[in-house]
């Protein structure tokens, strides 16, 4: 991912949140707009210094799975396009590794795609732009 790519991500993930960044007080009253939004940027800083930067490579990838584990969220890098936004957390939410989902993407609690098997199946999983994934929403393929 270039420099202006990244920014065209983040300026875009930053209006699904009303272009308003999470501010100290959220952080400091542990309310979830701000884990959710410090995931999705630091997921994009992993696209983003994947081949660049090693140290700030590993700096977003610990954050960024930090995070996840915190909030029961696993989205792998490279798999969403811009304009991510999860409104709340709670239900585990999985998008694998195979998965490809557009633009203004939209996802609540639960949402899992893909299966898990003995063997792995990478079979790709290609979703289009301005998707909303409501609660509890499973999407597998395969089988």
């Amino acid at each position: 991912m270039d420099r202006e790519t990244f920014r065209y991500y983040c300026s875009e993930d930053l209006k699904r949140f009303g272009n308003k960044k999470p501010n100290l007080k959220d952080w400091f009253l542990h309310n979830e707009v701000w884990y959710i939004f410090h995931y999705i940027r630091h997921l994009r800083y992993v696209e983003y210094y994947k081949d660049k930067n090693k140290f700030l490579y590993l700096w977003h990838l610990f954050r960024y799975k930090r995070l996840g584990f915190k909030l029961r969220i696993t989205i792998y890098p490279g798999t969403i396009g811009p304009g991510l936004r999860i409104y709340h957390v709670g239900d585990f939410i999985h998008i694998g590794s195979n998965v490809r989902i557009g633009r203004n993407c939209t996802i609540l609690p639960g949402v899992v795609f893909g299966n898990k098997y003995e063997m792995p199946d990478n079979t790709p999983i290609t979703v289009g732009d301005n998707c909303y994934f409501g609660l509890g929403v499973k999407i597998f393929l395969g089988g």
